[in-house]
Protein backbone atom coordinates (compact mmCIF):
# COMPACT_ATOMS: atom_id res chain seq x y z
CA UNK A 1 0.00 0.00 0.00
CA UNK A 2 2.90 2.34 0.65
CA UNK A 3 4.69 1.81 -2.65
CA UNK A 4 4.12 -0.71 -5.44
CA UNK A 5 7.79 -1.33 -6.18
CA UNK A 6 10.47 -3.61 -4.85
CA UNK A 7 13.06 -1.00 -5.87
CA UNK A 8 11.75 1.52 -3.31
CA UNK A 9 10.32 -0.54 -0.49
CA UNK A 10 8.65 0.85 2.62
CA UNK A 11 11.54 -0.56 4.66
CA UNK A 12 14.09 1.28 2.51
CA UNK A 13 12.12 4.50 2.89
CA UNK A 14 11.81 4.14 6.65
CA UNK A 15 15.54 3.39 6.91
CA UNK A 16 16.31 6.37 4.70
CA UNK A 17 14.21 8.75 6.78
CA UNK A 18 15.87 7.46 9.94
CA UNK A 19 19.30 7.88 8.32
CA UNK A 20 18.45 11.46 7.31
CA UNK A 21 17.24 12.28 10.79
CA UNK A 22 20.55 11.06 12.18
CA UNK A 23 22.42 13.00 9.50
CA UNK A 24 20.46 16.13 10.35
CA UNK A 25 21.28 15.79 14.02
CA UNK A 26 23.17 18.84 15.27
CA UNK A 27 26.00 16.68 16.58
CA UNK A 28 26.86 15.32 13.14
CA UNK A 29 26.68 18.75 11.50
CA UNK A 30 28.91 20.19 14.20
CA UNK A 31 31.44 17.48 13.45
CA UNK A 32 31.12 18.15 9.71
CA UNK A 33 31.69 21.88 10.14
CA UNK A 34 34.68 21.43 12.43
CA UNK A 35 36.23 18.90 10.04
CA UNK A 36 35.82 21.19 7.00
CA UNK A 37 37.06 24.24 8.87
CA UNK A 38 40.12 22.40 10.12
CA UNK A 39 40.97 21.39 6.56
CA UNK A 40 40.50 24.90 5.15
CA UNK A 41 42.25 26.94 7.85
CA UNK A 42 45.89 26.98 8.79
CA UNK A 43 44.87 26.67 12.42
CA UNK A 44 42.03 24.57 13.82
CA UNK A 45 42.26 26.28 17.19
CA UNK A 46 39.20 28.44 16.48
CA UNK A 47 37.24 26.07 14.24
CA UNK A 48 34.93 24.80 16.96
CA UNK A 49 31.78 26.85 17.53
CA UNK A 50 32.73 29.37 14.81
CA UNK A 51 29.50 28.67 12.92
CA UNK A 52 25.92 29.60 13.81
CA UNK A 53 22.52 27.92 13.98
CA UNK A 54 21.69 29.63 10.66
CA UNK A 55 24.76 28.02 9.10
CA UNK A 56 23.59 24.61 10.27
CA UNK A 57 20.08 25.27 8.94
CA UNK A 58 21.22 26.14 5.42
CA UNK A 59 23.51 23.09 5.20
CA UNK A 60 20.67 20.89 6.41
CA UNK A 61 18.18 22.58 4.05
CA UNK A 62 18.53 20.24 1.03
CA UNK A 63 18.28 17.16 3.25
CA UNK A 64 15.22 18.43 5.10
CA UNK A 65 13.60 19.19 1.74
CA UNK A 66 14.32 15.66 0.50
CA UNK A 67 13.17 14.09 3.75
CA UNK A 68 9.82 15.89 3.44
CA UNK A 69 9.52 14.75 -0.18
CA UNK A 70 10.31 11.15 0.73
CA UNK A 71 7.63 11.28 3.43
CA UNK A 72 5.07 12.24 0.76
CA UNK A 73 6.11 9.32 -1.47
CA UNK A 74 6.05 7.03 1.55
CA UNK A 75 2.39 7.91 2.11
CA UNK A 76 1.63 6.44 -1.31
CA UNK A 77 0.53 9.66 -3.00
CA UNK A 78 2.22 11.56 -5.81
CA UNK A 79 3.61 14.93 -4.70
CA UNK A 80 1.82 17.93 -6.12
CA UNK A 81 3.80 20.60 -7.94
CA UNK A 82 3.54 22.82 -4.85
CA UNK A 83 5.21 20.06 -2.81
CA UNK A 84 8.24 20.02 -5.08
CA UNK A 85 8.25 23.63 -6.28
CA UNK A 86 10.66 25.01 -8.82
CA UNK A 87 14.09 26.20 -7.80
CA UNK A 88 12.87 29.80 -7.99
CA UNK A 89 9.93 29.09 -5.69
CA UNK A 90 11.81 26.94 -3.19
CA UNK A 91 12.43 28.36 0.31
CA UNK A 92 16.03 27.13 0.05
CA UNK A 93 16.80 29.40 -2.94
CA UNK A 94 16.86 32.71 -0.99
CA UNK A 95 19.06 31.04 1.63
CA UNK A 96 21.54 30.12 -1.11
CA UNK A 97 21.49 33.70 -2.41
CA UNK A 98 22.59 34.86 1.05
CA UNK A 99 25.82 32.90 0.72
CA UNK A 100 27.58 36.02 -0.53
CA UNK A 101 29.21 37.16 -3.72
CA UNK A 102 28.39 35.71 -7.11
CA UNK A 103 31.28 33.28 -6.91
CA UNK A 104 31.84 30.24 -9.09
CA UNK A 105 30.97 28.01 -6.13
CA UNK A 106 27.68 29.81 -5.57
CA UNK A 107 26.77 29.49 -9.27
CA UNK A 108 27.52 25.77 -9.08
CA UNK A 109 25.29 25.48 -6.00
CA UNK A 110 22.39 27.17 -7.81
CA UNK A 111 22.80 24.85 -10.82
CA UNK A 112 22.86 21.80 -8.54
CA UNK A 113 19.75 23.08 -6.77
CA UNK A 114 17.93 23.47 -10.11
CA UNK A 115 18.94 19.92 -11.07
CA UNK A 116 17.65 18.70 -7.70
CA UNK A 117 14.18 20.05 -8.52
CA UNK A 118 14.27 18.67 -12.08
CA UNK A 119 15.02 15.18 -10.77
CA UNK A 120 12.25 15.47 -8.18
CA UNK A 121 9.74 16.43 -10.88
CA UNK A 122 10.90 13.50 -13.05
CA UNK A 123 10.61 11.13 -10.12
CA UNK A 124 7.06 12.36 -9.43
CA UNK A 125 6.13 11.92 -13.10
CA UNK A 126 7.35 8.31 -13.26
CA UNK A 127 5.73 7.54 -9.92
CA UNK A 128 2.41 8.86 -11.22
CA UNK A 129 2.81 6.77 -14.39
CA UNK A 130 3.52 3.75 -12.15
CA UNK A 131 6.93 3.28 -13.75
CA UNK A 132 8.50 2.49 -10.40
CA UNK A 133 11.82 1.29 -11.80
CA UNK A 134 12.51 4.68 -13.42
CA UNK A 135 11.12 6.42 -10.35
CA UNK A 136 13.60 4.47 -8.24
CA UNK A 137 16.43 5.36 -10.62
CA UNK A 138 15.52 9.04 -10.40
CA UNK A 139 15.39 8.81 -6.65
CA UNK A 140 18.92 7.37 -6.49
CA UNK A 141 20.18 10.30 -8.56
CA UNK A 142 18.13 12.75 -6.49
CA UNK A 143 19.53 11.42 -3.23
CA UNK A 144 23.11 11.64 -4.51
CA UNK A 145 22.70 15.18 -5.82
CA UNK A 146 21.02 16.31 -2.59
CA UNK A 147 23.99 15.07 -0.56
CA UNK A 148 26.28 16.85 -3.03
CA UNK A 149 24.26 20.06 -2.69
CA UNK A 150 24.46 19.91 1.09
CA UNK A 151 28.23 19.42 0.90
CA UNK A 152 28.65 22.31 -1.56
CA UNK A 153 26.64 24.61 0.69
CA UNK A 154 28.69 23.45 3.68
CA UNK A 155 31.87 24.37 1.82
CA UNK A 156 30.54 27.82 0.91
CA UNK A 157 29.42 28.49 4.48
CA UNK A 158 32.81 27.31 5.74
CA UNK A 159 34.59 29.78 3.46
CA UNK A 160 32.33 32.54 4.79
CA UNK A 161 33.07 31.46 8.35
CA UNK A 162 36.80 31.52 7.66
CA UNK A 163 36.52 34.97 6.11
CA UNK A 164 34.69 36.27 9.18
CA UNK A 165 37.19 34.54 11.46
CA UNK A 166 40.25 36.14 9.88
CA UNK A 167 39.01 39.53 8.66
CA UNK A 168 37.34 42.19 10.76
CA UNK A 169 34.14 43.31 9.04
CA UNK A 170 34.28 46.82 10.51
CA UNK A 171 37.85 47.85 9.67
CA UNK A 172 38.66 45.45 6.83
CA UNK A 173 41.87 44.47 8.63
CA UNK A 174 42.92 40.99 9.65
CA UNK A 175 41.77 39.79 13.06
CA UNK A 176 43.85 38.61 15.98
CA UNK A 177 43.08 35.01 14.94
CA UNK A 178 45.35 35.47 11.93
CA UNK A 179 48.18 37.17 13.76
CA UNK A 180 50.27 34.26 15.00
CA UNK A 181 50.61 32.56 11.63
CA UNK A 182 50.86 35.69 9.46
CA UNK A 183 53.34 37.55 11.64
CA UNK A 184 55.50 34.48 12.22
CA UNK A 185 55.68 33.89 8.46
CA UNK A 186 56.56 37.54 7.80
CA UNK A 187 59.35 37.48 10.39
CA UNK A 188 60.80 34.31 8.87
CA UNK A 189 60.77 35.95 5.43
CA UNK A 190 62.53 39.03 6.81
CA UNK A 191 65.20 36.86 8.45
CA UNK A 192 65.66 34.79 5.28
CA UNK A 193 66.33 37.88 3.15
CA UNK A 194 68.19 39.81 5.90
CA UNK A 195 65.66 42.65 6.03
CA UNK A 196 64.98 44.98 8.93
CA UNK A 197 61.36 45.39 9.97
CA UNK A 198 59.11 47.07 12.51
CA UNK A 199 56.18 46.17 14.75
CA UNK A 200 53.81 48.95 15.83
CA UNK A 201 50.93 49.03 18.28
CA UNK A 202 48.41 51.83 17.70
CA UNK A 203 45.80 52.86 20.26
CA UNK A 204 43.11 55.51 19.84
CA UNK A 205 43.24 58.00 22.69
CA UNK A 206 40.10 58.40 24.84
CA UNK A 207 38.10 55.99 22.69
CA UNK A 208 35.82 55.05 25.60
CA UNK A 209 34.90 58.73 25.93
CA UNK A 210 33.88 58.77 22.25
CA UNK A 211 31.56 55.80 22.82
CA UNK A 212 30.17 57.26 26.04
CA UNK A 213 29.58 60.71 24.53
CA UNK A 214 28.42 59.92 21.02
CA UNK A 215 27.36 56.27 21.25
CA UNK A 216 28.80 53.04 19.89
CA UNK A 217 27.74 53.69 16.27
CA UNK A 218 29.96 56.78 16.36
CA UNK A 219 32.78 54.67 17.76
CA UNK A 220 32.29 52.18 14.93
CA UNK A 221 32.51 55.03 12.41
CA UNK A 222 35.83 56.11 13.94
CA UNK A 223 37.24 52.57 13.80
CA UNK A 224 36.13 52.19 10.19
CA UNK A 225 37.89 55.44 9.26
CA UNK A 226 41.06 54.36 11.04
CA UNK A 227 40.98 51.01 9.26
CA UNK A 228 40.89 52.79 5.90
CA UNK A 229 43.73 55.11 6.92
CA UNK A 230 45.88 52.17 8.00
CA UNK A 231 45.25 50.33 4.73
CA UNK A 232 46.23 53.46 2.80
CA UNK A 233 49.62 53.41 4.55
CA UNK A 234 50.23 49.71 3.85
CA UNK A 235 52.61 48.43 1.21
CA UNK A 236 52.31 45.05 -0.49
CA UNK A 237 54.16 42.99 2.13
CA UNK A 238 53.08 44.94 5.22
CA UNK A 239 50.47 43.50 7.61
CA UNK A 240 47.70 45.18 9.59
CA UNK A 241 45.53 43.63 12.30
CA UNK A 242 42.74 44.82 14.54
CA UNK A 243 44.44 43.68 17.72
CA UNK A 244 41.78 44.66 20.25
CA UNK A 245 38.81 46.99 20.58
CA UNK A 246 40.53 50.24 19.56
CA UNK A 247 44.03 48.80 19.26
CA UNK A 248 45.78 47.93 16.00
CA UNK A 249 48.98 46.05 15.28
CA UNK A 250 51.03 46.84 12.18
CA UNK A 251 54.04 45.04 10.73
CA UNK A 252 56.25 46.85 8.25
CA UNK A 253 58.60 44.71 6.18
CA UNK A 254 61.95 45.91 4.86
CA UNK A 255 62.04 49.22 6.73
CA UNK A 256 64.83 51.03 8.57
CA UNK A 257 64.52 52.45 12.08
CA UNK A 258 64.42 56.03 10.79
CA UNK A 259 61.78 55.24 8.17
CA UNK A 260 59.68 53.32 10.70
CA UNK A 261 59.68 56.34 12.99
CA UNK A 262 58.70 58.62 10.09
CA UNK A 263 55.86 56.30 9.06
CA UNK A 264 54.57 56.16 12.65
CA UNK A 265 54.62 59.96 12.89
CA UNK A 266 52.86 60.27 9.54
CA UNK A 267 50.07 57.94 10.66
CA UNK A 268 49.73 59.84 13.95
CA UNK A 269 49.46 63.20 12.13
CA UNK A 270 46.96 61.83 9.59
CA UNK A 271 44.73 60.56 12.40
CA UNK A 272 44.98 63.91 14.18
CA UNK A 273 43.86 65.67 10.99
CA UNK A 274 40.91 63.31 10.40
CA UNK A 275 37.57 65.06 10.56
CA UNK A 276 34.92 62.61 11.73
CA UNK A 277 31.48 64.18 11.41
CA UNK A 278 28.83 62.63 13.60
CA UNK A 279 25.36 64.11 13.62
CA UNK A 280 25.97 67.78 14.53
CA UNK A 281 29.39 67.20 16.08
CA UNK A 282 32.96 66.77 14.89
CA UNK A 283 34.82 64.07 16.79
CA UNK A 284 38.48 64.95 17.46
CA UNK A 285 40.92 62.05 17.23
CA UNK A 286 44.44 61.40 18.42
CA UNK A 287 46.54 58.27 18.41
CA UNK A 288 49.36 56.89 20.52
CA UNK A 289 51.89 54.55 18.91
CA UNK A 290 54.48 52.17 20.31
CA UNK A 291 57.01 51.21 17.66
CA UNK A 292 59.71 48.54 17.80
CA UNK A 293 62.32 48.14 15.06
CA UNK A 294 64.17 44.89 14.44
CA UNK A 295 67.43 44.10 12.68
CA UNK A 296 67.72 40.86 10.66
CA UNK A 297 69.77 39.23 13.45
CA UNK A 298 67.01 39.94 16.00
CA UNK A 299 64.20 37.96 14.41
CA UNK A 300 64.45 34.63 16.24
CA UNK A 301 62.47 35.47 19.39
CA UNK A 302 58.81 34.49 19.87
CA UNK A 303 56.47 37.12 18.42
CA UNK A 304 55.00 37.71 21.89
CA UNK A 305 58.36 39.19 22.93
CA UNK A 306 58.23 41.79 20.16
CA UNK A 307 54.59 42.64 20.83
CA UNK A 308 55.29 43.06 24.56
CA UNK A 309 58.16 45.47 23.83
CA UNK A 310 56.01 47.46 21.38
CA UNK A 311 53.30 47.55 24.05
CA UNK A 312 55.79 48.95 26.57
CA UNK A 313 56.59 51.73 24.11
CA UNK A 314 52.85 52.34 23.64
CA UNK A 315 52.40 52.59 27.41
CA UNK A 316 55.22 55.13 27.52
CA UNK A 317 53.56 57.17 24.74
CA UNK A 318 50.33 57.21 26.76
CA UNK A 319 52.20 58.19 29.94
CA UNK A 320 53.90 61.09 28.15
CA UNK A 321 50.54 62.69 27.40
CA UNK A 322 49.11 60.68 24.48
CA UNK A 323 49.17 61.68 20.80
CA UNK A 324 52.81 60.54 20.86
CA UNK A 325 55.09 58.08 19.09
CA UNK A 326 57.66 56.16 21.10
CA UNK A 327 60.01 54.17 18.91
CA UNK A 328 62.95 52.02 20.00
CA UNK A 329 65.25 49.34 18.66
CA UNK A 330 64.90 45.82 20.06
Amino acid sequence: ALLKSTEITPTVLYDLIEKMERFLARGYLRYQFEDVLQQLTFSNEHAEASYTADDLAIVAGPLIWLKNLVTIFQSGRTPEHKDILTADGCPLTPMIHRLGDESELKERILLTHTEQHSLALSMAFFFKEEDYMLASFMFDKLFAITISLSNQIGLAVSYQTIEALHFDALTGLMTRHSLQHKLQTALKQAALYSKSCAVMLLDLDYFKKINDTHGHPAGDSVLEALGKLVQKNQREHDLAFRYGGEEFLLFFANISSDNASRVAQRIRKEVESLSIKWQNDTIPLTLSIGCLTLRPDQLNAPIEVYIEKADQNLYQAKAQGRNQVVCSEF
